[in-house]
């Protein structure tokens, strides 16, 4: 047990002993949950530690640092509860037993340490004894003695960061100019920290609490539904706790660390993902299953990540370190043969909400297990979701979270500008289904009192009334190439929200009645122009952190300004090469310079700071790669950025979308009649994606 839970506090914490002390996104609720989750079953280890080696004589310096990484951890735990007893709002308030006996017990630990004055001398050991001492006294004990001053002079000599040596003690000048933290080392800890932004007592109440976990031989229970995973809903009221084997409880976790990162979009909003289909998993085996090939799937990518993809041959095959591992094959078999049962049953007639919910969420996640691939079997699934939840009563659909979620998500991944390669039409889903007008909240959860983002909008970080603008735009250009004209009911549906937003005077010189009568014979294309133009970002970005709320803005613009440069070209079906009229091509080169050091921006937020908006950022950095064409001198840029979002999303068709731009390029550089037969005509990403077999979601 100790071999599993030290490794992962080290990864969801910070080897910097400061860092995890003082460093408030180690007080986020995920991330403390994480943590102190860890921490209380590396507590259950220490006695039987105790009980083979009383002295810890035998102890490897990497095993009393992890003790001492957890030491602090509970550290952060009981100052919750000194905050509430120097508040005396509840002076009389219990810490938990759980977290009574862990603290003691690490306190014990450190306490043979510390008198082992022989080995295991060392400033770091003492002044984390010190601080467990003073944390456990105020905490536990209720006492009222004055201790000695506990500041950070010594800590900052030990940094496993920067120029950091370690143990071994850097000299106070290095120790200074590594100091990040906004007040002087010298300072009381804990007087500078007290007042939490978030208060955690909530989740070590928890975490605490004696029925969290079910302890059963061989098993770990993830307790995921009450620990981490609160339903929004009450669709879930029967479900039971996930009870794991210990393989596959490895395998969950790590799904949910990737899902945080890569199927969230917007922080600061939970993992809506995970919130509507995790819990599910103890009841309907086929989710179980369809979250252990997603989990597996994503490993392969993981551990990928950082060797370097080797070009089987010319027509950019993936290599074999990029193809699913044979745990996730086998599991995404399991979960086909158990969702076919569930699918006749449902065609048969007689809805079962237990079925539908099952269908429906392995579905999903069985598309997301296909996007990596260079196959079109992500799709496929996209078309199955769509004619189940078109065979389902809407009131159905409506009454179920999940369901909504699902119904959402199928809907945008419908919409032919989100994907090259694809051989199936469009079944236009979002705007048949009417998920979001162009200027106001969907209808996917009527339920919300509150102005706030959607699930979907979280996962997906695009706002919903971006997105109906661009699956016009989509539809249209799909018409156009279809039947070569646009449709009496498209044309009516942007008429109808084109002469919304003149209505409410978004753009003043439209309310010219001189300029109107010019504008009763506007095409699609100029009507798609003004949406986009006068398109207002949803308030509930209001509701985010000043930081957060800032990138999230720069995101939605760079989807707006892409979904222009779209609209000016004509898709990925038109011919980079072609110039746009003089106006629009101005405006374009410098949209897209804007786009470069934008999305570069959100990428250096996201590897620096955690921020994870720019994973929405793939649709954008495929348009500014399609204009690139024109513009040689971004093309590393370009490659750079999807370079460097793929490794730190671990998302792996970024990669192939790089390729794909290579390839693009390389035949924009050479002339039409240098290139091979039957080549004529495929200087566009939709026709290449065709030609290479390649079906490529850009979400």
């Amino acid at each position: 047990m100790a071999a599993w839970n030290i490794p992962n506090t080290l990864l969801d914490g910070d080897m910097d002993l400061l860092n995890l002390l003082l460093d408030p996104q180690f007080l986020q609720h995920t991330e403390f949950a994480d943590l102190l989750d860890h921490s209380l079953l590396i507590a259950e280890v220490l006695p039987h530690l105790i009980r083979l080696d009383p002295y810890l004589t035998c102890l490897s310096p990497a095993s009393v640092y992890f003790v001492v990484l957890s030491s602090v951890i509970q550290c952060l735990a009981l100052r919750q509860y000194i905050s509430l007893a120097d508040g005396l709002e509840n002076p009389a308030i219990v810490v938990p037993e759980k977290l009574d006996n862990s603290s003691r017990i690490h306190l014990k630990v450190l306490s043979l340490l510390h008198e082992n004055v022989g080995r295991w001398e060392h400033p770091v050991v003492s002044e984390i004894y010190r601080l467990l001492l003073y944390c456990t006294s105020q905490a536990l004990d209720r006492s009222s003695t004055n201790h000695s001053k506990i500041s950070a002079l010594v800590l900052m000599q030990y940094r496993w960061c920067g120029h950091g040596t370690g143990i071994l003690a850097l000299s106070n000048t290095a120790a200074l100019s590594e100091w990040t933290f906004p007040v002087p080392p010298d300072e009381e800890i804990w007087s500078w920290n007290g007042e939490l932004e978030v208060t955690l007592y909530a989740v070590v109440t928890r975490l605490c609490d004696p029925t969290m976990r079910m302890c059963q031989p061989g098993y770990f229970d993830l307790s995921l539904c009450d620990q981490k995973l609160p339903t929004r809903n009450n669709d879930n009221s029967d479900i039971r706790r996930l009870v794991l084997n210990g393989q596959k409880n490895q395998a969950i976790r790590f799904l949910i660390r990737r899902c945080h990162r890569s199927f969230v979009a917007i922080g600061q909003s939970g993992c809506p993902l995970l919130d509507e289909i995790l819990p599910l998993a103890s009841t309907f085996s086929s989710i179980l299953t369809a979250l252990l090939a997603l989990a597996a799937r994503l490993q392969t990518v993981v551990d990928s990540a950082n060797i370097a993809v080797r070009a089987v041959d010319d027509n950019l095959t993936i290599s074999d370190t990029e193809s699913p591992s044979t745990d996730a094959l086998n599991w995404h078999q399991v979960t086909i043969s158990g969702i076919r049962s569930k699918l006749i049953r449902l065609q048969s007639g007689g809805t079962q909400e237990g079925d539908l919910k099952e269908v429906l969420a392995a579905s999903l996640l069985l598309s997301m297990f296909g996007f990596p691939l260079q196959v079109n079997n992500w799709s496929l699934h996209v078309q199955g979701m769509i004619a189940l939840i078109e065979s389902t009563e809407p009131t159905i659909i409506d009454s179920l979270s999940v369901a909504r979620f699902v119904r959402t998500c199928a809907a945008y991944n419908d919409i032919s500008a989100f994907s090259l390669g694809r051989l199936e039409d469009s079944h236009l889903a979002w705007l048949k289904w009417n998920i979001c007008p162009v200027g106001g909240s969907g209808k996917a959860y009527p339920h919300s009192q509150t102005p706030s983002f959607t699930p979907f909008e979280v996962t997906i970080g695009y706002p919903e009334s971006l997105i109906t603008i661009i699956a016009m735009m989509s539809a249209m250009f799909e018409e156009k190439r279809i039947c070569a004209r646009i449709s009496t009911s498209l044309y009516g549906r942007l008429k109808h929200a084109f002469d919304n937003t003149m209505a409410e005077s978004r753009l003043p010189v439209f309310n010219d009645p001189a300029v109107n009568n010019t504008l009763n014979g506007l095409s699609c294309v100029t009507m798609i122009e003004v949406l986009l133009e006068s398109w207002i970002p949803p308030g509930a970005v209001n509701n985010l952190s000043p930081h957060l709320a800032t990138s999230v803005l720069t995101a939605w613009e760079c989807i707006r300004k892409a979904a222009l440069i779209y609209l000016w070209r004509g898709g990925f079906e038109a011919n980079p090469m072609i110039a746009l009229t003089s106006t629009r091509s101005e405006i374009s080169e410098s949209y897209i310079r804007l786009l470069t050091y934008s999305i570069g921006s959100l990428v250096d937020h996201a590897e620096s700071e955690g921020l994870t908006i720019a994973n929405a950022m793939l649709w954008s950095l495929v348009v500014v790669g399609n204009e690139c064409c024109m513009q040689p001198m971004l093309r590393q840029e370009v490659l750079r950025l999807l370079d460097r979002a793929q490794k730190h999303f671990s998302i792996a068709h970024f990669d192939h979308v790089s390729r794909l731009l290579q390839e693009l390029w390389i035949r924009a550089d050479n002339p039409v009649s240098e290139a091979s037969p039957g080549m004529q005509g495929m200087l566009n990403l939709q026709g290449l994606s065709r030609q290479f077999d390649l079906c490529i979601p850009l979400f």
